[in-house]
């Protein structure tokens, strides 16, 4: 056949068929990602909340778009068999390309592109019908390198809540590269605060956020009241800078403030001035965990105790250090006193101190929990319920239930509650999630009751403690899954339940489970209560400041305030009048306007 005629035909086939086939693949694609967003909402698939349609939109999609396309490029196109090989054997090659100087999240950028990918193909296809096939194919060969040559100038920093990548220009040095350079180039923050002088046995009081949560471990600010109109008086920043990645909270003490950040290959315990935002001591432990999905970075929330601050990394490294210069007093390693092994997103759990032993989340096999002695480190206990490793990003909690203290630990097998001092099994009450892992602290309810959720479809239910002497029992209330907290904490005020229901922020009767409103616009954030006034603190996702009303009747918000830039999944933290917000890259404090008579509200 003559190359005249090969053309011909070609040109023939390409034009005859090529708009339907390609129309289809591609609509399908497009409508299967939008539909998933329908999904969070119960709309089509109230399911696994948030993974499936990640799964949908990032992987199932795409993948089978992409397998149509070649099918039917290559089996029913009838074009030369050089240009039904070569297109998607380009394709493949540039799809390589892209994935392989990635590492390990190269999975992130292929499924990302993967769609562009398909797009530019196909696309290319439909608005080309009328032209001659050799500028057609040339055309098309430059629109798939294009499309995927499009994510080598942009670099994905992981995921949001709603599991869709973040981008930032290739090009542009990264918020830590950034950091360390100020840091070396110059030491104004440095050591340039004025530390506060305290006893040894100094106790953290009234005003005071000395551990992830609060002193009650529940997010509530009980002794402040603010004013509610932003517009007129809005919150006012006294400092702001970078700050290393990392998703710590903050342990507030006097004029201290602690939490935890990467600092390239140092995980660091740092201390600032609540006053100047200049930092006071750094300790760093010569580790670096990181991640696809949520990036490089500690975890946990450093804990105040009687002058010793007491930090966990992502890695597993426990550190005790004198809160007011940074000394280390011991320091121990989870993975070798247990032998567990970091968890995907790393260790999460924040330590908690209870009659001077240090409780933390292993996870290893027979030893879920470890407890140590706060003044000199030594391993006391480890304890576990089972012989198989448990998964979890919770903390142990501290809560007395019937008159008794005791560590609660929720993993994926379920709730289970310690004797703080040795590490004794009082009780459990199982609930499978299959996998899917458990990320928020358990609210206390009633004094008897405790609520437990998790995301990504498991859902939310409420057990009943009892006790008959040394004997405990635990019954289930209720089980729902219209209330999926994945790892955004709730608060618990009047009788009912605010927090997220995967992206939607909700209001749950806790008497029944039911939903009483929902809202958008807060993304995947955070919550406080300030008591006296029933009102919601929200952090969102977005760096955004709400102040929402804590009642079940309809959602009402007051006011919001943009304050930090970037995706913030901190948990934010009110002391001494001033709010305390962070994220992976920025640190702010704020003052909150002081409520005035008749602004605050019942």
């Amino acid at each position: 056949m003559s190359t005249s005629v090969s053309a011909e035909l070609a040109n023939t086939a390409t034009k005859s068929v090529a708009a339907i086939p390609a129309a289809l693949i591609l609509g399908c694609m497009w409508a299967l990602i939008g539909s998933t967003y329908l999904m969070e909402e119960g709309g089509f698939i109230p399911f696994m909340g948030g993974f499936i349609p990640f799964m949908v939109r990032a992987v199932g999609a795409p993948m089978l778009a992409a397998l149509a396309t070649m099918v039917w490029w290559i089996g029913f196109t009838r074009l030369p068999w050089r240009d039904r090989l070569m297109v998607p054997g380009l394709f493949l090659l540039a799809a390589t390309i892209l994935t392989v100087p990635h590492g390990a999240n190269g999975m992130l950028y292929l499924f990302a592109a993967i769609p562009v990918g398909v797009s530019a193909w196909l696309g290319w296809v439909l608005l080309t019908t009328s032209m001659n096939w050799k500028p057609r194919l040339i055309g098309l060969l430059v629109a798939i390198a294009l499309g995927f040559g499009l994510f080598t100038l942009v670099r994905i920093k992981g995921i949001d809540g709603d599991f869709v990548p973040e981008y930032e220009w290739a090009m542009k040095p990264t918020s830590e590269s950034q950091l360390l350079a100020e840091v070396e180039k110059s030491k104004v923050r440095a050591g340039s605060g004025t530390l506060q002088e305290k006893p040894a046995d100094y106790k953290a009081g009234q005003g005071d956020w000395p551990e992830f949560r609060g002193i009650s471990h529940d997010n509530v600010v009980r002794d402040v009241e603010i004013a509610t109109d932003w517009k007129a008086n809005p919150p006012k920043t006294l400092w702001k800078h970078r700050i290393g990645p990392g998703w710590s909270s903050f342990a507030v003490v006097g004029k201290q403030l602690f939490t935890q950040e990467q600092r390239g290959e140092n995980e660091s315990v740092v201390c600032y001035d609540t006053i100047t935002g200049n930092e006071l001591w750094n300790y760093p432990v010569p580790t670096r965990f990181t991640e696809p999905i949520a990036g490089p970075g500690p975890r946990a929330t450093p804990t105040f105790r009687n002058g010793k601050i007491y930090a966990q990394g992502a890695s597993g490294h426990l550190v005790c250090l004198d809160a007011f210069n940074g000394q280390p007093a011991w320091t121990r390693d989870i993975r070798t006193d247990t032998g567990a092994e970091p968890p995907q997103w790393g260790f999460s759990g924040s330590p908690m101190i209870h009659k001077g032993i240090v409780s933390v989340f292993a996870g290893a096999k027979d030893k879920t929990l470890a407890g140590y002695n706060a003044d000199t480190g030594e391993l006391l206990w480890t304890s576990s319920r089972q012989t198989k490793p448990e998964l979890s990003y919770c903390s142990t909690q501290l809560l007395n239930i019937l008159g008794v203290d005791q560590l609660i630990m929720v993993t994926d097998t379920g709730t289970a509650a310690y004797q703080p001092e040795t590490g004794k099994l009082l009780w459990e009450s199982p609930w499978d999630t299959n996998g899917v892992v458990r990320c928020i602290q358990p609210a206390l309810v009633d004094g008897t009751d405790l609520i437990i959720g998790a995301g990504l479809g498991v859902g939310t239910q409420r057990i009943k403690v009892a006790r008959d002497g040394d004997s405990w029992a635990v019954t289930e209330v209720w089980r729902t899954t219209k209330f999926k907290p994945y790892y955004n904490d709730m608060v618990v005020h009047g009788g009912h339940a605010y927090g997220y229901d995967a992206s939607m922020f909700v209001c749950v009767e806790l008497k029944t489970g039911d939903v009483r409103w929902k809202a958008r616009g807060y993304g995947s954030g955070q919550v406080l209560l300030l008591a006296k006034q029933g009102l919601l603190v929200i952090l969102t996702e977005k760096g955004e400041l709400a102040l929402v009303e804590a009642k079940p009747g309809a959602h009402r918000e007051l006011s919001k305030l943009k304050v930090l830039e970037g995706k913030t999944w901190n948990h934010p933290v009110i002391a001494y009048g001033k709010i305390f917000v962070r994220n992976g890259d920025e640190i702010a404090c704020l003052e909150l306007p002081k409520a005035v008579s008749g602004s605050a509200k019942d």
